[in-house]
């Protein structure tokens, strides 16, 4: 008898699983955000993807051990803007700041399971990516700084009972349910022009197929925040 009701139960659960999107606490109005998706990140338009061998030799390691990575070409930032669309009508994007914290390294756990949880995940991938949710924007003219100090809440999507212990648990991370970034850029805006800076998060997401009590559920993926994406204009 309890071995036909276990598989009824599993179905049941099944039916009930649900999907939510990363959101990110704005102390500033969230003006012309761009909508990417329920990740709060764009496949499409991943800025990670157009940092090039040139601009990851020029990164700068910090005294905090945080790493600063800079997009200044004109023509790359060109095609970010013309892939994700245009923001504002009278300006062009001229820079991309991504600092990113420094973390743990996350190694590729894919074999590491939790036999005696019922829900467990093994990872299947990681990558990098920019949000889509505005945490800060402040505008300027000549040279102006910016400070954020705004929490991230991380975002588990897909795989029955998964949550944030499962995968820890499963994988030997220390993920936290919400991260602050904190940090600080400026900005030099030509002379008559008004200079704006924005500030997203940088997002790491780890992929995993997902199992309970043995059998695959399903995929998803894990995003949380480990720095931040400036984005400055004039």
């Amino acid at each position: 008898m309890r071995s036909l009701k276990i598989p009824f139960i599993l179905s049941l659960i099944l039916s009930m699983f649900a999907f939510s999107g990363v959101s990110a606490f704005a102390e500033s109005e969230n003006l012309n955000s761009i909508d990417m998706g329920n990740n709060g990140f764009s496949e499409d338009c991943n800025i990670h993807d157009f940092i090039s061998e040139a601009d990851e030799k020029q990164a700068q390691i910090n005294e905090d051990g945080s790493k600063t990575i800079k997009i200044t070409d004109s023509k790359t930032l060109e095609e970010i803007e013309s892939t994700r669309g245009k923001k504002y009508p009278d300006k062009k994007l001229r820079e991309i700041e991504i600092k990113l914290f420094p973390e743990a390294e996350i190694q590729d756990h894919g074999d590491l399971v939790t036999p005696q949880a019922l829900a467990s995940v093994k990872q299947t991938g990681l990558r990098d990516a920019c949000g889509a949710n505005l945490l800060r924007k402040s505008t300027g003219t000549g040279t102006f700084s910016m400070s954020i100090s705004e929490s991230v809440t991380t975002q588990v999507s897909g795989g029955l009972g998964v949550n944030i212990k499962v995968i820890n648990a499963s994988l030997g991370t220390s993920i936290s349910s919400t991260v602050t970034v904190t940090d600080s850029t400026s900005y030099t805006a030509p002379k008559g022009e008004i200079g704006v800076i924005e500030a997203y998060p940088s997002l790491k997401i780890l992929d995993y197929d997902a199992y309970y009590a043995g059998v695959k559920t399903g995929s998803g993926n894990v995003t949380y925040a480990v720095g931040v994406c400036w984005n400055k204009y004039y």
